[in-house]
C-alpha cells in the first residue's frame, strides 16, 4: 500500500508457479501464491491477474480455482517477460534460479514484490530502478542473492519498511517512479499478521 503507484488498475502479476509445484509434491496445500493473491486483492481493486508458471498444468490450474474464488479474471501466460509487462505490480515468489524480471520490461510506476531468498532477479535492475526497500537491511544483504552479487552497501537501500510505515522515511513520491521490495520473512511479521487473523 505505501509503495504500490497512485493509479492502482488492479492488473497484477502474481509470480508463485514454482513454489505451489513444490508444495504440491509434497500433498501440502499451496497456500503461499494464493495467500499472496488474497492479501492483494483486499488492499486493491483487482481488475486482472496474471500467472507464469513453467508448468502450464499448474498455472492452469491455480488460475481456475483463484479467479472462482475470487470472481476474478486470471490468465495464464507463457513468457515471464509477458507476465510482467504491462502491469503495475510484479509478484515473484519462486524457488528457481534465474533472471526472471529484466528492468526493461517494466513500465513505468511499477512495484516489484520480491519474495524469499531465491535468485528472481536480473542482477542488473538494482541499479535501474528507483529505489529498494527491504524489511530487513541485516537479513537482506545475508540472504538476498542479488544483493550479495551486485555487493549492494547500505546507502544503496532507499528504506527498510519500518522506516516508511512508521513515516521516518518517504515511501512512493512519484507516480512514475519503479519499486522494488524484498521481503525475505521476519519473525514480526508473522506475529502481525497472525494478531490480525485472529481479530
Amino acid at each position: 500500500r505505501h509503495l504500490a503507484a497512485p493509479r492502482r488498475r488492479g492488473s497484477v502479476r502474481l509470480g508463485a508457479g514454482p513454489r505451489l509445484r513444490r508444495r504440491r509434491r509434497a500433498c501440502r496445500p499451496a497456500a503461499p501464491g494464493e495467500s499472496h493473491l488474497q492479501a492483494l486483492y483486499e488492499l486493491f481493486p483487482l481488475e486482472h491477474v496474471k500467472v507464469m508458471d513453467e508448468q502450464s498444468v499448474y498455472q492452469h490450474a491455480f488460475a481456475s480455482k483463484m479467479g472462482q474464488q475470487l470472481d476474478l479474471a486470471i490468465q495464464p501466460v507463457p513468457t515471464y517477460r509477458e507476465a510482467v509487462q504491462d502491469v503495475d505490480i510484479v509478484v515473484t515468489a519462486t524457488t528457481g534460479h534465474g533472471s526472471f524480471v529484466q528492468a526493461s520490461w517494466l513500465r513505468p510506476g511499477t512495484t516489484v514484490l520480491k519474495v524469499g531468498s531465491h535468485r528472481e532477479l536480473a542482477s542488473s535492475l538494482l541499479h535501474q530502478l528507483d529505489k529498494i526497500v527491504v524489511d530487513s537491511w541485516q537479513h537482506t544483504a545475508r540472504s538476498a542473492p542479488e544483493i550479495r552479487e551486485m555487493q549492494l552497501r547500505r546507502d544503496a537501500i532507499h528504506a527498510e519498511l519500518p522506516e516508511i510505515v512508521l513515516h521516518q522515511k518517504e515511501g512512493r513520491q512519484k507516480p512514475s517512479e519503479r519499486i522494488l521490495f524484498i521481503s525475505l520473512g521476519m519473525a514480526i511479521e508473522d506475529a502481525g499478521a497472525a494478531y490480525v487473523f485472529e481479530r
